[in-house]
């Protein structure tokens, strides 16, 4: 799958750079937002 990622990322097409970005995000964006929010909460309940 990174492959196609940075072969669309190559391209000209830039429907399919985005697209293959947005996979991309949506996929590595998944933990950061749970850990941000453990983070947050820990961060509430110390203060």
């Amino acid at each position: 799958m990174f492959q196609k990622i940075l072969i669309a990322n190559r391209g000209d097409n830039r429907r399919q750079a985005v697209a293959a970005k947005a996979r991309a995000g949506a996929a590595g964006a998944v933990p950061q937002p749970d850990g941000r929010t453990s983070a947050a909460s820990g961060d509430r309940a110390a203060g």
